[in-house]
């Protein structure tokens, strides 16, 4: 992101150079150009002076301007891919709620309970979709794999894995995403959602920048 800011810096001093050089050129012009008494080529050379003056501070104030809203700090980069996550991922959500104005705001709560890896769990074993990211901020390390409930093929609660499709997965990881996106603060990370079945295959870093790109426009 600096690097593109640094090239339009460099285009933009290399202009003024241009346009200060063409002024000067002008005013040499300018000189043979009127008859004047002896005195007047001062005056001539000095209106050619001032014109380049002007417009050399133009143009620099000009790319002053331009360097200030190229090169972005990374918090302000941070807070707009924040902004585009909550929008993005909100229209989604409403989308599995029904869609509709309201369908964001709806009374809906997923029970969930929690199992563990290790054994041991540092908070407590179970929660509601409202409450899911207080229950992720207090995860150590902040590790967390949603799956559906274990059913029989009968469709009733047992030890056998059956089919989790239509369990409330998505809905719930998306709650947990805005949750967290919402009560981000500077500094802190910004949730994105990646979808493992989009995976290309290859380093994960350079599959996080192809998306941020491709989806969220980031430069």
């Amino acid at each position: 992101m600096m690097l593109g800011g640094s090239k339009k810096s460099s285009a933009g001093v290399v202009a003024t150079v241009v346009v200060i050089l063409a002024g000067i050129a002008l005013t040499w012009w300018m000189l043979p150009q009127v008859k004047v008494e002896s005195s007047d080529p001062a005056g001539v050379l000095s209106l050619g002076v001032g014109v380049v003056g002007t417009v050399a501070g133009v143009a620099g104030l000009a790319v002053a301007v331009r360097a200030a809203c190229v090169q972005r700090t990374g918090e302000l980069v941070a807070q707009s891919l924040t902004q585009s996550v909550i929008r993005l991922e909100s229209a989604e959500y409403r989308q599995l709620l029904g869609g509709g104005s309201s369908a964001l705001n709806g009374r809906i709560d997923l029970p969930f309970t929690v199992v563990s890896t290790s054994g041991v769990l540092s908070t407590s074993a179970a929660g509601t979709l409202e409450t899911v990211a207080d229950f992720f901020q207090r995860l150590s390390p902040g590790r967390l794999v949603i799956t559906g409930t274990q059913t029989s093929p009968h469709g009733t609660s047992g030890t056998v894995l059956g089919n989790d499709a239509g369990t409330g997965k998505t809905i719930l990881v998306l709650a947990l995403l805005l949750q967290l996106a919402d009560r981000r603060q500077p500094g802190e990370r910004v949730p994105v959602r990646l979808t493992a079945a989009a995976w290309p295959g290859g380093e994960l870093r350079a599959w996080l920048i192809s998306h941020l790109i491709s989806v969220y426009r980031l430069e």
